[in-house]
């Protein structure tokens, strides 16, 4: 088919639309349209019912040869058209929507991207999965800037070093000192092995060098640098280091050292227990010959090394880390809510004192009752229905709850804010402390709140306690409104506890409504002393 007519085939009328449908599903659909007076694109994707005409009652010579050419008439007098005459409909309507999403595409990306074409944007994907990263970061506020700065940082690198010529390459203070950090652990051949993979990301090692020994990181013999660590802790505000002591044997020999102008290798020489800094200097080529004859080479390393320690409180969350939470709990669903069970609370001294259209049934004995579990994100919820007979022990935990449900739940992008980020936390239960199950999170590779980390026990500290007091409170009043035997069924209390389930699932404003009163929920805990609180 002609590429000018696909191109412009939202624009086609009359002869030029009917030349166009010929062509691609065949005259007996152009017939039908024709006999309708839809002459155009935009006149059959307004009205794509075509077929609804063959069960009106019309004497007219040429509709009934439409008709019979194109329905089975069946013995109550309805007419069924024809499966190839439908599917030829379908694939021209198929065809038009695709047209329309691709035109739709088209005109997203010259308004997204103005003054490049459509043509040049696809032919260089990488450059349109770029644009849309940067849109997204501007457009998404729940993702952190900082986070992706040294990572944009790296790229603006790369794509800017690409233009310009070798020695007018430029990198910022933050490319700079990841190539510090990875040339020291990573060492000569690891950097080397990235920079010239990556061209353009790195600075070479001349420059790596120059860095080095103008930022005074370079280790001299005998030297204490308490004044720099005492700057240091000052300006990221530690107060408290670990200090180390390492020994290794080295190769003996004497260097010569031009910046400092001392000869190093030899055994230092203490003054009242200190090392005593560029001792072994001199321009006399006799002394230094009198040190080679005499004085041992040193055959040991020793290194002092300290290393600050952050505080509990330099460790400040905000509102987003607490976003990437995954609380759990679980609980009992009644068919009537037993008074005062658990965290519920007694609501009246007296019968009296309760209006009559807000009492409960009578308790049964005995009533029934189904055990849950549910976990949640500032996405989605998850749950797990007891099975009948289980227990809550160590082993069904980790089995059916963890193993089956949550490690999975937690793993899906599409559950979670960002699976890296995501920490699960539970209160403490005994079968969550147990040894077996910690070795099973750390093994799944979920970060989760370990049984040192996080103080349980408290309902104000969990808020999937406040998730389950509205599944049972929804479920309470449909359990009330049931009659005679229903009100203490199983089946029902299930049913009912299912829908809830379901209505909750995607209730992301109260997820994370919940997950922001955190930190007033752990201040009010701690002003309260580990007492009863508002939460």
């Amino acid at each position: 088919m002609d590429h000018n007519i696909i191109e412009n085939v939202f624009h086609l009328k009359n002869d030029d639309f009917y030349y166009f449908v010929n062509g691609l599903v065949g005259q007996q659909l152009v017939d039908i349209l024709c006999f309708q007076s839809i002459t155009s694109t935009q006149s059959l994707i307004r009205n794509p019912n075509v077929f609804e005409i063959f069960n009106m009652n019309c004497s007219e010579p040429d509709f009934l040869t439409i008709r019979e050419r194109s329905c089975f008439q069946l013995d109550n007098g309805k007419y069924i058209v024809k499966v190839g005459l439908l599917n030829n409909l379908n694939y021209l309507l198929d065809f038009l929507k695709q047209q329309q999403q691709n035109l739709n595409v088209k005109n997203d990306s010259i308004e997204k991207y103005p003054g490049l074409s459509y043509e040049f944007i696809n032919k260089h994907p990488l450059l349109k999965t770029l644009i849309d990263w940067y849109l997204l970061i501007d457009e998404d506020d729940r993702i952190c800037d900082d986070k992706h700065r040294l990572l944009k940082e790296f790229i603006n690198a790369i794509i800017y070093n690409l233009t310009k010529p070798i020695n007018h390459f430029r990198y910022s203070d933050s490319i700079k000192d990841f190539a510090l950090s990875l040339y020291i652990l990573g060492g000569k051949l690891t950097y080397e092995f990235v920079r010239l993979n990556l061209p353009g990301s790195l600075p070479n090692l001349t420059m790596l060098h120059s860095l080095i020994s103008n930022s005074n990181l370079k280790i001299s013999e005998a030297e204490f640098r308490f004044d720099e660590l005492q700057n240091k802790f000052k300006n990221l505000n530690f107060q408290y280091a670990f200090g180390s002591e390492g020994m290794t044997s080295v190769i003996k020999k004497i260097k010569y050292d031009s910046i400092t102008n001392t000869f190093v290798g030899f055994p230092t020489t203490l003054a009242h227990g200190i090392p005593i800094k560029e001792h072994y200097k001199t321009d006399s080529f006799d002394i230094l010959k009198l040190w080679f004859s005499s004085i041992e080479k040193s055959s040991l390393l020793n290194v002092h090394m300290i290393q600050p320690l952050q505080s509990s409180s330099q460790n400040q969350w905000d509102e987003y880390d607490f976003m990437h939470l995954a609380p759990s709990d679980e609980f009992f669903v009644w068919t009537v809510r037993r008074p005062n069970y658990q965290t519920d609370r007694v609501w009246s001294f007296s019968l009296e004192d309760i209006q009559d259209d807000e009492r409960y049934q009578e308790l049964s004995a005995w009533p029934n009752c189904i055990g849950i579990y549910v976990c949640f994100t500032a996405v989605k919820l998850m749950w797990v229905i007891k099975d009948d007979g289980a227990s809550w022990d160590g082993a069904y935990y980790r089995r059916s709850i963890l193993t089956d449900n949550v490690i999975p739940f937690l793993s899906d992008p599409k559950n979670v804010l960002d699976p890296s980020e995501v920490v699960y936390l539970h209160d403490n239960a005994s079968c969550h402390k147990a040894n077996a199950t910690q070795a099973l999170l750390k093994d799944s590779g979920v970060d989760f709140f370990d049984r040192t980390q996080w103080p349980g026990n408290s309902p104000d500290l969990n808020v999937a306690e406040d998730v389950g007091s509205i599944l049972m409170d929804k479920v309470e009043s449909l359990m009330i409104e049931e009659h005679g035997a229903n009100q203490n069924s199983k089946v029902v209390l299930l049913q009912h506890l299912q829908n809830v389930l379901h209505e909750l699932e995607n209730e992301t404003e109260l997820f994370e409504n919940l997950l922001k009163s955190y930190p007033r929920r752990l201040k009010a805990v701690r002003e309260a002393n580990g007492g009863h609180t508002k939460y």
